[in-house]
Protein backbone atom coordinates (compact mmCIF):
# COMPACT_ATOMS: atom_id res chain seq x y z
CA UNK A 1 0.00 0.00 0.00
CA UNK A 2 2.67 2.52 0.70
CA UNK A 3 4.99 1.60 -2.44
CA UNK A 4 3.55 4.68 -4.43
CA UNK A 5 3.76 7.01 -1.28
CA UNK A 6 7.55 5.81 -1.06
CA UNK A 7 8.46 6.39 -4.46
CA UNK A 8 6.75 9.75 -4.43
CA UNK A 9 8.87 10.74 -1.15
CA UNK A 10 12.03 9.71 -3.74
CA UNK A 11 11.23 11.18 -6.21
CA UNK A 12 11.31 14.73 -4.14
CA UNK A 13 15.21 14.02 -3.32
CA UNK A 14 17.10 16.13 -5.74
CA UNK A 15 21.04 15.16 -6.57
CA UNK A 16 23.68 15.75 -3.78
CA UNK A 17 20.82 16.27 -0.78
CA UNK A 18 20.98 14.96 2.49
CA UNK A 19 17.94 13.75 3.71
CA UNK A 20 17.03 13.15 7.56
CA UNK A 21 14.79 10.66 8.56
CA UNK A 22 13.48 10.67 12.34
CA UNK A 23 11.15 7.85 13.62
CA UNK A 24 11.95 5.42 10.94
CA UNK A 25 10.67 2.55 12.27
CA UNK A 26 12.13 -0.14 10.27
CA UNK A 27 14.11 1.76 7.45
CA UNK A 28 11.43 1.39 4.14
CA UNK A 29 11.74 5.28 3.49
CA UNK A 30 15.21 5.21 4.64
CA UNK A 31 16.40 2.24 2.13
CA UNK A 32 14.11 3.56 -0.50
CA UNK A 33 15.72 6.86 -0.79
CA UNK A 34 18.84 5.66 -0.42
CA UNK A 35 18.16 2.86 -3.35
CA UNK A 36 16.55 5.36 -5.67
CA UNK A 37 18.15 8.64 -5.12
CA UNK A 38 21.84 10.29 -5.53
CA UNK A 39 21.00 12.10 -2.16
CA UNK A 40 24.86 12.48 -0.79
CA UNK A 41 23.86 11.09 2.64
CA UNK A 42 20.90 9.92 4.21
CA UNK A 43 20.69 9.99 8.11
CA UNK A 44 18.43 7.41 10.15
CA UNK A 45 17.55 8.13 13.77
CA UNK A 46 15.45 5.16 15.42
CA UNK A 47 14.86 4.94 19.25
CA UNK A 48 13.70 1.04 19.20
CA UNK A 49 16.93 -1.55 18.98
CA UNK A 50 15.02 -3.78 17.43
CA UNK A 51 14.05 -1.55 14.38
CA UNK A 52 17.23 -0.68 14.28
CA UNK A 53 18.82 -4.03 13.89
CA UNK A 54 15.84 -4.46 10.62
CA UNK A 55 17.45 -1.29 9.02
CA UNK A 56 20.92 -2.83 9.23
CA UNK A 57 19.60 -5.89 8.23
CA UNK A 58 18.29 -3.33 5.10
CA UNK A 59 21.54 -1.82 4.56
CA UNK A 60 23.26 -5.15 4.32
CA UNK A 61 20.85 -6.26 1.63
CA UNK A 62 21.72 -3.05 -0.04
CA UNK A 63 25.21 -3.48 -0.02
CA UNK A 64 24.80 -6.77 -1.67
CA UNK A 65 22.91 -4.96 -4.23
CA UNK A 66 24.94 -3.93 -7.27
CA UNK A 67 23.77 -0.14 -7.40
CA UNK A 68 25.38 2.16 -9.16
CA UNK A 69 27.68 4.99 -6.93
CA UNK A 70 26.52 8.67 -6.18
CA UNK A 71 27.88 10.57 -8.74
CA UNK A 72 30.16 12.99 -7.38
CA UNK A 73 30.78 10.82 -4.29
CA UNK A 74 31.47 7.99 -5.37
CA UNK A 75 29.76 5.96 -2.77
CA UNK A 76 27.03 3.23 -3.11
CA UNK A 77 23.56 3.26 -1.78
CA UNK A 78 24.42 1.63 1.32
CA UNK A 79 27.62 3.69 1.97
CA UNK A 80 25.29 6.75 1.79
CA UNK A 81 22.99 5.42 5.02
CA UNK A 82 24.21 6.38 8.27
CA UNK A 83 21.81 4.46 11.31
CA UNK A 84 21.54 6.60 14.69
CA UNK A 85 20.08 4.79 17.62
CA UNK A 86 18.99 7.07 19.97
CA UNK A 87 15.79 9.11 20.30
CA UNK A 88 15.41 12.36 18.39
CA UNK A 89 14.21 14.45 20.72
Amino acid sequence: RMAPERLRLAQQVARGERVLVVFAGVGMDALQIAARTEANEVLVIERNAIACECIRRGKLMLSRNKTAPCPGSGKGASERMHILEGDAL
